[in-house]
């Protein structure tokens, strides 16, 4: 489990999924594109982008909605 920059989302892998959830509005969105579960998940340090691996053999990197 990660957390943004903004100090108020939680990133986490649910699944084939990456989830964002905001804890101040109680919403999520998520990316998906993975074929099996992510086994792990790392943010840059700018929090603008976000590198993830499967079981599926790739890895990802994704811009932080």
């Amino acid at each position: 489990m990660e957390t943004l920059p903004d100090g108020k989302t939680l990133v986490y892998p649910r699944r084939d999924r990456i989830i964002f959830w905001d804890m101040e509005a109680n919403t999520e969105q998520s990316l998906s594109g993975h074929l099996d579960d992510v086994r792990g998940i790392v943010l840059t340090p700018d929090g603008k982008r976000l590198i993830s691996g499967s079981g599926d053999g790739t890895i990802k990197i994704w811009k932080v909605p």
